[in-house]
């Protein structure tokens, strides 16, 4: 990239103009969309067996690619994605609490308020002194929270509207996703309100990416 593009690769970061690979991704900073931020894009297709070993309590990984990781000082989520025809399902793996989780749905990835292919989905939690959190709402999604070893797991389960044809492989979809702690902090995926496009694969996870991106709050 030449100093211009690297300093206009993200609105609110930029990438390394003296690394070739900014992310550690393994794909030079010139051939990846998302350059100064380790996530992968390819979200594989669900499966009732796969489902049902999440909920039993097994961890996403290996069973899910991690499409990336939400760190800062008040934050620590690991973020993954599944589809079936009719639904978008978004875990978090919450390290730390969040009070509320943002994540808007492009279903049509044709950039915001275009259409009325978009969901704002959301999602609400109560941390108690000890224990587990407890879900106080959600909106536009069915949640669930998963007790597991290393943090609780948020599930929010995203129907197709009905502007949008089923979810097929070679289609794509794309999603905000925006942490609050409740006290006036936040922190995103990508950049503030940058629509991460991911690609609908046919069968299997995509190759993991080696590093994650630190999102500051």
């Amino acid at each position: 990239l030449s100093d211009l593009q690297e300093m206009a690769a993200g609105a609110f970061s930029s990438t390394n103009p003296l690394k070739r690979d900014t992310n550690g991704n393994g794909t030079s900073d010139g051939h990846d969309p998302y350059p100064q931020f380790a996530v992968q894009t390819a979200v594989a297709p669900a499966d009732e067996q796969l489902i049902h070993r999440i909920l039993a309590g097994e961890p996403p990984e290996p069973l899910l690619e991690k499409l990336g990781r939400i760190s800062s000082a008040w934050c620590d989520t690991d973020v993954y994605a599944v589809y079936t025809p009719e639904t978008l399902t978004l875990l978090f793996k919450l390290r730390k609490p969040v009070q509320r989780l943002f994540a808007p749905v492009d279903f049509n990835n044709d950039g915001w308020f275009v259409g009325s292919d978009q969901v704002y989905a959301s999602a609400e939690l109560e941390w108690p002194a000890a224990g587990q959190p407890r879900l106080r709402g959600a909106q536009l999604c069915e949640a669930a929270i998963l007790a597991q070893a290393g943090g609780p797991i948020l599930l929010l389960k995203i129907s197709v509207p009905a502007a949008r044809e089923p979810l097929r492989p070679g289609s794509s979809v794309a999603v905000c996703v925006r942490l609050e702690n409740g006290r006036g902090r936040v922190a995103f995926l990508l950049d503030p309100w940058q629509l991460l496009s991911l690609s609908l694969s046919e069968s299997g996870a995509p190759q993991r990416s080696e590093q994650a991106k630190e999102v500051a709050g």
